[in-house]
């Protein structure tokens, strides 16, 4: 039977920061490939072509702290 959400929580909460952010890349990526058929087809074909970008490393991503302080600097918080 599989894991509730409330057991996976459960499960990792000893883990290490590395092996949530493990975790919650891979699952990004495993659930979120494809873009939803409602989507415009050309909105579905820039976000593929981004996660191409990201994955074959043309393109590098930014830290979501790093994306965080930038925003807080911007608002003024």
């Amino acid at each position: 039977m599989p894991m509730t959400v409330d057991q996976v929580i459960a499960e990792t909460k000893s883990w290490s920061e590395e092996q949530i952010e493990t975790l919650f890349e891979r699952f990004l990526l495993s659930n979120y490939r494809l873009p939803s058929p409602d989507l415009d087809p050309a909105w579905a074909s820039e976000i593929m072509r981004r996660v191409e970008d990201m994955e074959s490393g043309r393109e590098i991503g930014i830290p979501g702290d790093e994306v965080m302080a930038r925003v807080r600097k911007i608002v003024g918080r």
